[in-house]
């Protein structure tokens, strides 16, 4: 067993400017690896709830014909995986428990589909939760001030699946992601000199878990729960205080509350980042393209704004598996399909953070930090409804309900850093893009 501590860091960004990256990367020698996966299997132990600090992984390389939940499944179950078995700490350090061959089948079924996939360690039990497939590229960058050049780590792509009933389901594209680690800090501030001086890269913690804990509350709040309903929120604009402290506020003011629990394990949150495409058309809804970090492009169209107290009720048509299933082509090209006019484009980043009343009705706050491309800056707390365990629930109910939740938000001290607005994020920057 061995532990080796480096200094790590980690930026996301669009597949739209990976190019711009690797450009930066032109003078970096390349270094070779054979197969061009790179298989991680997260482990949790059986029967337990999830939890990141027990999260054991197995890192493994290998060269899959597709991208299927099916070719994936068979790589976990090959006998000639070579693999590391490995703890990593939030800390960075990564501790080796394990190398070469280790077996992950048992039963012997000829059939991997129904191929019982399991880790003994000693008294304890694992069983694969989640599995990421990365294409990387792994550069070798020189400094000014060393004769060792140190790495950078390029995920051009990423899928991830959850291992759920022995079955192996994709959840879609991550996007690209950039590491640089090191065992001198010097290093890391280096290649984010060269790299990241204009903030390509966004370092965005947890942003990892965003499409297995968007799984996992899809299974505590079934989208039918949503069927039929408009959208309903509460919208504040939020000034002197970071996304990070207004998280922390919305978790101790439910985990302060009786009637409320929380619903997702730690960190308790989803964190994420899109971009906005701005459209106008003919019938005067507010229409957006959502761009995913991985490329992925859906449509989104808002109308019919209806002010009830705090409460803003709209009607809403988006998609909820675009990460899956979005279109791949360019904006313009999916513009066009739609007969939209682009207005404007902005980026968000965001924290989500859901919740449930006693009732059973679902609720999240969602911190939203906002870029125009054009200019102009929105950071926006929203609390919106999404969904009832018990089916649909009547408008005038969740009015009633979220009109006390915010009423209740304000009052706590993070309340003198939020403002009720209707303004939406569309009308923002679309004004500010149209001049």
């Amino acid at each position: 067993m061995s532990t080796v501590q480096r200094f790590e860091w980690r930026g996301d960004l669009f597949a739209s400017e990976l190019p711009r990256l690797l450009q930066r990367l032109d003078g970096a020698r390349i270094i070779p690896y054979e197969l061009p996966h790179t298989l991680t299997i997260f482990l949790q132990q059986e029967d337990a709830a999830f939890g990141l600090d027990r999260t054991l992984r197995i890192r493994a390389y290998c060269g899959l014909t597709d991208l299927s939940p099916e070719s994936v499944r068979a790589a976990l179950v090959d006998d000639g995986l070579r693999s590391k078995l490995q703890r990593k700490a939030a800390s960075g350090a990564t501790t080796e428990l394990a190398k070469g061959r280790i077996v992950t089948l048992y039963g012997g079924a000829e059939d991997t589909r129904d191929a019982t996939l399991e880790l003994q360690l000693g008294a304890d039990r694992y069983v694969p939760a989640s599995v990421r497939v990365a294409r990387r590229v792994h550069y070798e960058v020189p400094t000014a001030y060393r004769t060792t050049p140190f790495r950078v780590t390029v995920d051009t792509e990423r899928h991830l699946y959850r291992m759920a009933g022995g079955a192996l389901r994709a959840l879609g594209s991550m996007g690209p992601r950039v590491e640089i680690k090191a065992t001198d800090e010097r290093d890391v501030a280096a290649a984010l000199h060269a790299l990241n001086h204009d903030g390509l890269l966004v370092p965005l913690r947890y942003r990892s878990l965003e499409l297995l804990f968007g799984d996992m509350l899809r299974d505590a709040v079934p989208a039918g729960a949503l069927a039929g309903s408009p959208e309903i929120e509460a919208k504040f604009e939020l000034t002197g205080c970071d996304a990070a402290s207004a998280a922390a506020a919305a978790l101790r003011w439910i985990r302060r509350s009786a009637r409320m629990r929380l619903l997702l394990p730690f960190p308790h949150r989803i964190v994420r980042m899109r971009r906005y495409h701005l459209c106008g058309g003919d019938d005067g809804a507010q229409h957006t393209v959502v761009e995913t970090a991985a490329g992925r492009l859906s449509a989104k169209s808002k109308r019919d704004a209806v002010v009830r107290g705090a409460a803003l009720v709209r009607t809403t048509e988006a998609s909820r598996t675009t990460d899956l299933d979005g279109a791949l082509e360019p904006v313009e090209a999916f513009v066009a399909r739609l007969r939209w006019r682009r207005l404007g484009t902005m980026t968000k980043t965001q924290t989500k953070i859901p919740f449930a009343l006693a009732d059973g009705n679902a609720y999240l706050i969602s911190i939203d930090e906002c870029v125009g491309a054009s200019g102009g800056e929105l950071r926006q707390l929203e609390l919106e409804f999404i969904g009832g365990h018990g089916g649909a629930t009547a408008t005038e109910i969740v009015c009633s309900e979220l009109n006390e939740l915010a009423a209740s938000l304000v009052r706590e001290p993070v309340g003198e850093h939020l403002r009720a607005t209707t303004v939406s994020k569309h009308d923002f920057f679309a004004r500010r893009a149209t001049g």
